[in-house]
């Protein structure tokens, strides 16, 4: 993840046509442009612009979580491909065991 003139590495997650939510170490004020490249382990990178739409602290890790707003929508397909291709966060989440559900 790129502001101007700052990259900053970032966990990517929820990516969806109009956004995606980021980890970050350090809160951006929300309305900041932002250029996200995401690296794909099956595809070439992926760069995308947007703003920052939404800040908060993150629950689950040390740092904030940032809602960030494309500047255009991506193709509903492509999000599908790069969701089954890539592994978590992209990926399902995995299966409980319900060998002991209503036993």
């Amino acid at each position: 993840m790129e502001t101007p003139g700052r990259p900053e590495p970032a966990e990517a997650q929820d990516l969806s046509r109009g956004g995606m939510l980021l980890q970050l170490a350090q809160a951006l004020a929300p309305g900041a442009p932002v250029r996200v490249t995401l690296s794909l382990q099956r595809r070439p990178p992926l760069v995308l612009e947007g703003t920052v739409a939404w800040v908060r602290p993150d629950p689950d890790v040390p740092g904030w979580a940032l809602g960030i707003r494309f500047a255009g929508e991506l193709p509903g397909e492509l999000v599908a491909e790069i969701a089954l291709e890539e592994h978590p966060p992209w990926g399902r989440p995995p299966a409980r065991d319900r060998g002991s559900e209503g036993a």
